[in-house]
């Protein structure tokens, strides 16, 4: 390999690690938002899918 071939595979590998490093650091951010706990607030209706499940949310869904 002469000169010119190592200085773009160097450049090559450089910014292959460079886009790694930003996808890792994406993936990071986008995980401290993602969906956790549901935390409730007095001031909330409280969402049917935490008081019931299946059948019953349809039947409270209905009567709401």
């Amino acid at each position: 390999m002469n000169m010119t071939s190592l200085l773009l595979v160097n450049a090559a590998l450089a910014l292959a690690l460079i886009g790694a490093l930003a996808a890792v650091v994406r993936v990071a951010l986008r995980m401290r938002h993602a969906v956790g706990a549901e935390t409730l607030h007095p001031s909330q209706p409280i969402p049917l899918h935490l008081v019931a499940a299946g059948d019953e949310e349809r039947q409270l869904a209905r009567a709401a």
